[in-house]
């Protein structure tokens, strides 16, 4: 997988020099983890019998693809860590292994919740311009795959997920910063460090705050705070947009690589 990806012996987007260029067995050992994910969230699926049973398997398609592109968003990330700053000491071992721990048990909420959205909103679109009779169906989905009162729950469980992995994504870079002189790495680097690291705390602070919705509305019998949780999310673009903005000049005295 990776190979496919890196372009040996070059500076990554002009900045980053390619210091993991050659895997070692911890990231060899993190893309078996990530395709399992993958591979779990397909086998989630029972395997079709009969035509009906086939529509059904044929309509999990987007759901599935939905999970398999978060994981392959964590991936990238995982992948971008370690193609630019190639550590592997004891402390990021035991921070990848994890992660890799989190990405196995988040696979299946991810799946769950991803199956139920493309339902809910295929049978509210349907409801809307084509029949109300969907209506119906769209308040049987309350009972057949979750109820509105367990949604918080759910959104718990989701938050804990996402959480665990991009605070240890923030770890490990601020490790990276740590160990920049080892690493050699020039102004710019850690320039693009420091941005990195805002990037994924703007993220992980958006998670606190629906794990903060979901919590409240657990406690206080909210049923419809599972969905302001999961709505809260869509401030990540805005949020990664105006840090880029306030990173988006390295220091003047930077170099994009070394001499």
């Amino acid at each position: 997988m990776r190979q496919l990806v890196k372009k040996k012996g070059e500076p990554m987007y002009g900045i980053f020099t390619a210091r993991g260029r050659d895997a070692s067995r911890l990231e060899q050992l993190s893309d078996c983890v990530f395709a399992l994910a993958i591979t779990m969230s397909l086998l989630s699926t029972q395997a079709p019998r009969n035509f009906d049973e086939l529509t059904l398997f044929i309509s999990d398609v987007v759901p599935f693809t939905l999970s398999m592109v978060a994981v392959m968003w964590i991936w990238h990330g995982h992948y971008q860590f370690f193609m630019r700053y190639g550590l592997r000491d004891m402390r990021i071992i035991v921070l990848n292994t994890f992660m890799m721990l989190i990405v196995l048990f988040f696979i299946y909420p991810l799946k769950f919740l991803s199956t139920w959205l493309v339902s809910y909103f295929t049978l509210l679109a349907k409801a809307l311009l084509i029949s109300n009779e969907y209506f119906r169906e769209l308040n049987q989905m309350g009972t057949q795959m979750i109820p509105w009162n367990d949604m918080p729950e759910l959104m718990i469980i989701y938050d804990c997920g996402f959480l665990s992995i991009y605070i240890t994504l923030v770890l490990m870079y601020r490790h990276a910063i740590k160990n920049s002189d080892p690493l050699n790495l020039s102004e710019a680097e850690i320039h693009a460090t420091k941005s990195i690291i805002a990037h994924y705390t703007g993220i992980v602070a958006i998670g606190l705050i629906s794990l903060f919705i979901a919590l409240l509305g657990f406690l206080i019998d909210w049923e419809f705070s599972g969905l302001f949780a999961g709505v809260i999310y869509a401030l990540i673009g805005p949020v990664s947009y105006f840090i880029g903005r306030k990173y988006d000049k390295p220091p003047l005295n930077s170099k994009s690589d070394h001499a």
